[in-house]
């Protein structure tokens, strides 16, 4: 008994996007493609797929190129003069062996559109307060917890990033955020890069703050992560948009583990300027905020950086 079975071929695309605040869309993509490749035995269709998973980030309206979906098919035929082609050796003299070669890619445009976005308001940025201590206490009370056991359990040490164990700061110094160079000059459509640089003696589980500059003496053209956020096993999440209308630029990062911190000192963020017009200005923060892991806040101070454009 045969038994048949319908199935749709073509291009199938899965798309599950997420929508971030800063306005960028990252698509999780599952892409198929299903052919005819011919038949089998009684003459039963055979069909091929090809398949690609990836992940995209997007801005909202960007468009991204998806391609390298290639097949390739080789067909052989047999021809000749028919009745004699089928002798035994004498026909190899009256048939000939055609090959055809054909190749196939798919290529796809991708562009997201954020039709609504989540308001956010400032209730929306406070920082949650969990009493670890508090909550412990509760858990040691409950019936069926080993007191001796938890008081043998080792604390999970915070995470330290580059030069940690050499600053100051970890023995009770002050949390702080600098700009290097603190003075720079150059001359007019010169392009010259400012490092921020983080020092904090406390685990810091959530950061940003707010770079302003002269947006009439100069240009931001780019943010680059600095390494004291490359150093660990997972990859620590880095936020930055920048507004050189208003001559602002919000910066910040996230702890991937709620419970660790980072802490430490190094480069935090790259900022690559580039020198519009003459002048002298400031490259500062305002609007820090920081919590620690069990979202204690933390303060910062600021040393900002002067620029003078010939």
């Amino acid at each position: 008994m045969t038994s048949f079975e319908y199935k749709d071929i073509g291009i199938n695309i899965k798309v599950k996007p997420h929508v971030h605040a800063e306005g960028a869309v990252t698509l999780e993509m599952d892409l198929e493609i299903t052919s005819l490749g011919g038949t089998g035995f009684a003459n039963i269709p055979i069909i091929t797929t090809r398949k690609v998973k990836n992940i995209l980030r997007l801005k909202d309206g960007e468009t991204n190129l998806l391609a390298g979906l290639l097949r390739d098919e080789e067909r052989k035929s047999l021809k000749g003069i028919p009745g004699i082609h089928s002798l035994p050796i004498l026909g190899r003299l009256f048939d000939y062996e055609d090959t055809t070669l054909d190749q196939t890619d798919v290529i796809l445009t991708v562009t997201p559109y954020i039709i609504r976005k989540v308001p956010v308001t400032a209730e929306d940025g406070k920082p949650i307060w969990v009493d670890i201590d508090e909550s412990a206490a509760a858990a040691g009370g409950e019936e069926g917890v080993d007191e001796e056991a938890l008081a043998e359990e080792q604390p999970i040490p915070e995470r330290r990033l580059p030069g940690a164990g050499r600053d100051r700061g970890d023995q009770g110094g002050v949390n702080q955020v600098m700009f290097s160079p603190g003075n720079f000059e150059l001359p007019k459509g010169r392009d010259f890069r400012i490092t921020v640089s983080l020092r904090s003696s406390e685990a810091v589980g959530n950061f940003s703050m707010t770079v302003n500059f002269n947006s009439q003496i100069m240009k931001l053209k780019d943010v680059t992560e600095g390494a004291i956020l490359s150093q660990g096993s997972q990859p620590v999440p880095f936020l930055q948009n920048i507004d050189n209308g208003s001559g602002v630029c919000t910066i910040g990062f996230t702890s991937p583990n709620m419970t660790h911190g980072l802490q430490g000192s190094g480069p935090l963020a790259i900022l690559s300027f580039q020198a519009l017009s003459p002048g002298e200005g400031q490259v500062t923060a305002s609007g820090v905020s920081a919590n620690g892991p069990s979202g204690k806040s933390l303060a910062f101070e600021v040393r900002g950086a002067r620029v003078v454009v010939r």
